[in-house]
């Protein structure tokens, strides 16, 4: 995976956490228009070409047509939102590869970046390889950020674990306790980004420090079985998956 087509997906990574932070569907035809408009302008340094250009054009548009139906559709929208970015990485991969375009970026665009940072005392010595290193660690902190968090409440969903307000009716349509998944997300965002960081860094005994102290936080909650449930799966998972996302985006810096 090149630097350069992880910045075209970092373009998608960014609008998806201003817009899918919220439990609610995007069903907006506009809306989605909108995006993909964002979306395209943000893209502008990758089109060296007219074909380059309609290649993304198409990307994008296959990919709003996929939020569009998953978000209208899907009983269970965060296993709807993860179906969408598996099938970027498939089709924007396809369709860079069948149409056999490199993924680069604009010449002259690069160079007028160049000599804007270089104009600037601040920014003078920033190298192409910081640059790609903090392109490749926004792509792991909006994938640790937003998609494992959609994974984590598909999975909580799928198995039933969600809190709920009435314990009486849990599986009653609007019964989940949005106060507490709410507290739970922004919770779980910032405890992935510092174990994302953590394992970038090889502080993993911080981990498990951080871990220790949540479970400590919450101890009394835990003798309630429901809660505990919903507590140790979300953590576990959670945590395992922004493990592993460091890991990943260590790896692939090693190699940059």
């Amino acid at each position: 995976m090149t630097i350069d087509i992880i910045y075209l997906f970092n373009i998608i990574l960014l609008v998806r956490v201003f817009t899918q932070w919220t439990d609610e569907p995007i069903r907006s035809v506009k809306k989605n228009l909108a995006l993909a408009a964002v979306e395209l302008i943000l893209a502008v340094p990758m089109m060296y070409s007219f074909s380059m250009a309609l290649v993304l054009l198409l990307i994008f548009a296959i990919y709003h047509v996929t939020v569009w139906a998953t978000e209208n559709r899907s009983k269970n929208i965060f296993w709807g939102r993860l179906l969408q970015i598996a099938l970027l990485f498939l089709i924007s991969g396809t369709l860079l590869g069948v149409t056999n375009h490199p993924v680069l970026f604009n010449g002259k665009i690069m160079y007028l970046l160049d000599r804007i940072l270089n104009a600037n005392i601040l920014t003078r010595n920033v190298t192409d390889r910081v640059l790609r290193l903090f392109m490749l660690y926004s792509f792991g902190v909006m994938m640790t950020v937003m998609e494992v968090n959609h994974i984590v409440r598909a999975v909580l969903k799928s198995i039933k674990a969600a809190p709920v307000k009435d314990k009486a009716e849990p599986s009653e349509e609007g019964n989940e306790d949005t106060d507490e998944l709410r507290r739970g997300k922004i919770i779980g965002a910032v405890e992935r980004v510092l174990f994302f960081f953590f394992v970038l860094t090889g502080n993993y005994a911080s981990i498990g420090f951080i871990l220790a102290a949540k479970g400590i936080t919450r101890f009394k909650e835990l003798d309630d079985k429901d809660f505990a449930e919903y507590f140790l799966i979300g953590t576990l998972l959670s945590s395992s998956l922004s493990i592993f996302c460091g890991e990943l985006v260590k790896k692939l810096a090693a190699a940059l």
